[in-house]
């Protein structure tokens, strides 16, 4: 599935607890001071300026303003107080805090390493760019809006076949999802709008080609979705537009790749040896969907 790279946005994170001092900057010019280095000082301690702008990017805004400034600077004091009294009541001295503790340490340095990779691998031009943009029109030239309705089907339900063979004689979606009901089928039924990169890419050539009112069935391991096309808006995108966002995707696609075959290389020459009910259920073939 393509990620959403027309429009995206992340929530403040929860950055890793640990207090940066800085020293406040003085100007040489009469011991005026310069802007600070400390955002706020909190009882004993004290959020600084790089712990500030972490948790600003963290939130995916490019321009924020004077609001989410303020929010986010809040939110930062709050993490502190919080963060006080829970070593004030020695929380941090539970084994159960202790681990989560070590699991974000190692989580931010996995990050670390995966960000590095990536970032060492050849970047795309603008001839895979474009290669890229010829071979999907419909994420660009021929781009759609859709309206769907849209079925969360369990991806291992014994009812796939009959529900298949219902669809292809054109039994209206309703019918079918009453159907799944009558047999106890649990799923997540909404309308929902989506533009043509916020689907899953291997079910694009079949909506671009339904018509309204069909129906398209998406498999895949981890689940079964049903879209059934209610409406559909043109809205292509042009070479010009579409090219540092295609070349932006080429890029984190390519450092993605190569974080997986890094971590292949280390699978084969790091011994992995599972142990008790783990070595049963990795020695097992892995299910699939069909």
């Amino acid at each position: 599935m393509w990620p959403n790279v027309f429009w995206s946005a992340r929530p403040v994170l929860l950055l890793a607890a640990t207090s940066l001092t800085m020293l406040s900057a003085c100007s040489p010019r009469g011991g005026v001071d310069l802007p600070t280095q400390v955002v706020a000082r909190v009882g004993s301690s004290e959020i600084s300026m790089l712990q500030f702008n972490l948790a600003l990017k963290s939130v995916g805004v490019p321009t924020p303003g004077e609001p989410l400034r303020r929010e986010v600077a809040a939110k930062l004091v709050d993490r502190e107080l919080a963060v006080q009294q829970a070593l004030a009541n020695k929380l941090d001295r539970q084994p159960e805090v202790l681990l989560q503790l070590e699991e974000a340490r190692r989580d931010v340095l996995a990050r670390a390493y995966a960000d590095q990779t990536a970032a060492a691998a050849a970047k795309p031009g603008d001839n895979e760019a474009a290669r890229y943009f010829a071979q999907h029109p419909e994420l660009f030239a021929e781009r759609k809006i859709y309206r769907l309705r849209e079925a969360a089907l369990p991806g291992d339900m014994k009812e796939l076949p009959e529900v298949r063979s219902r669809l292809a004689n054109k039994q209206p979606l309703e019918q079918v999802l009453g159907w799944l009901r009558e047999q106890k089928v649990p799923f997540n039924e909404q309308v929902v709008i989506r533009a043509a990169e916020q689907l899953p890419i291997e079910s694009l050539p079949a909506l671009n080609a339904a018509a309204e009112g069909q129906t398209v069935l998406f498999v895949s391991p981890r689940g079964v979705i049903a879209y059934k096309l209610l409406a559909v808006q043109p809205a292509g995108v042009s070479w010009d537009a579409a090219r540092p966002i295609v070349r932006d995707y080429l890029a984190r696609q390519s450092g993605k790749l190569a974080v997986e075959a890094d971590m292949q290389h280390l699978r084969g020459t790091t011994r992995v040896m599972w142990q008790g009910d783990f070595a049963q259920l990795f020695s097992a073939p892995m299910a699939t969907v069909q």
